[in-house]
């Protein structure tokens, strides 16, 4: 049998490729399941209180991803069947701040948001607060809030 140069040149560039593939599929190039990356426990949980006479409570759960930070959003009794705003602000409850992280906004009551940051920058960086808002017209009624201690 018999390969022209061209032959070569695609069997060569298929196992380059095919090399590079599973060289880069356990890196973060791939999104796939990264839920084996961070810890099993939550390293930290927030509980979040109701705000406004919303009366909407749940959690802030952090997972360890080592350098960055899963922050699963699980609330309950929510005012909206729509999308609801939530951050890491700067300061506490009761004298919030600017937003420090966006997160992914909840919708039917759970989030799931990776930060390109480690649990250390955001101990780091205390008095911090994740706030949950009522709704995106309502983005000035705070529903749900909880600070973030060591």
């Amino acid at each position: 049998m018999y390969f022209s140069k061209t032959d070569y040149l695609a069997i060569g560039l298929a196992i380059v490729l095919a090399v590079a593939f599973f060289a880069l599929k356990g890196s973060s190039i791939f999104s796939g399941d990264v839920s084996a990356r961070y810890s099993e426990m939550p390293s930290m949980v927030v509980n979040l209180r109701s705000q406004n006479d919303v009366r909407e409570t749940g959690t802030a759960s952090f997972y360890d991803g080592k350098g960055r930070v899963k922050v699963i959003l699980n609330l309950e009794d929510i005012p909206t069947d729509g999308a609801q705003p939530a951050y890491i602000k700067e300061g506490t409850c009761d004298h919030i701040g600017v937003n420090k992280y966006t997160l992914v906004f909840p919708k039917g009551g759970t989030s799931e948001t990776i930060l390109q940051v480690s649990i250390d920058d955001i101990l780091n960086s205390l008095p911090l607060a994740v706030n949950v808002y009522k709704s995106i017209p309502e983005l000035n009624v705070a529903a749900a809030c909880g600070e973030i201690t060591q």
